[in-house]
């Protein structure tokens, strides 16, 4: 028989890293004359090893809603921030993890520098650096897999998902951050101007939509919408 609260603590691991990821799309308020929907073009999920390591999420959304050409939603930034060293050490049960969610629609100026460093993250995927290794039947790795330099192994757990309305790429930056330094830079320096602009923003979430009901996460549904709560 599972305890409470270590079945409290399991669910809140599924649910977290749900949330984390993010929602499929974020609706805008129906009070707007061009409501509609943005999707998810970037984002980046850092979710270190050992769940006594907090966890982070940063992302780009754009408005995507069918039929429309102009009069364009702004768009907006996401950034997410789940404290799993609380949830580990304390025995409470809870229905909810320990995670706040802030999203910030960006004005002129903001886009203009989002626009920026995207186009430097696009830039550095195309010339990643994926180790050549063929079928690996014995879980052996390939060469070059971990720095010379033990003391320069990063136990790095960054996930970049990109999508520019042609292609999309999922990338893990892995242990060996010399071998894709630029992509590195690059994302990290997108995901500290996201961060910058939302810990300070204080405005009414819009509704997030995902696949699953996460207050039933045991149950399929067709869609399921979640205003996240400010708490700044």
């Amino acid at each position: 028989m599972i305890k409470p609260s270590r079945q409290s603590k399991l669910r809140n691991q599924k649910i977290g890293t749900i949330l984390l990821e993010g929602p499929e799309w974020i609706n805008s308020p129906a009070r707007f004359a061009n409501s509609g929907w943005l999707d998810p073009i970037y984002s980046l999920v850092n979710q270190p090893m050992g769940i006594r390591r907090n966890a982070f999420s940063y992302s780009v959304f754009v408005d995507n809603t069918i039929n429309r050409h102009k009069n364009f939603l702004q768009p907006l930034v996401r950034y997410a921030e789940w404290n799993r060293e609380i949830e580990y050490k304390s025995n409470r049960v809870r229905k909810w993890p320990i995670i706040k969610i802030i999203q910030h629609v960006l004005n002129k100026k903001e886009s203009k520098r989002v626009n920026e460093l995207l186009f430097l993250i696009d830039e550095s995927f195309s010339k990643i650096n994926f180790l050549k290794a063929g079928l690996i039947t014995d879980r052996g790795e390939p060469d070059n897999c971990w720095p010379d330099d033990e003391s320069k192994i990063t136990f790095n757990s960054l996930q970049v998902k990109r999508w520019n309305y042609c292609q999309r790429i999922e990338f893990g930056i892995g242990e060996n951050t010399e071998l894709n330094p630029v992509i590195l830079e690059m994302n990290q320096s997108l995901a500290n101007y996201i961060k910058k602009l939302c810990v300070n923003d204080t405005t009414k979430n819009y509704r997030e939509c995902y696949s699953s009901n996460l207050k039933e996460i045991k149950y399929k549904t067709d869609y399921w919408y979640y205003r996240p709560k400010v708490t700044g």
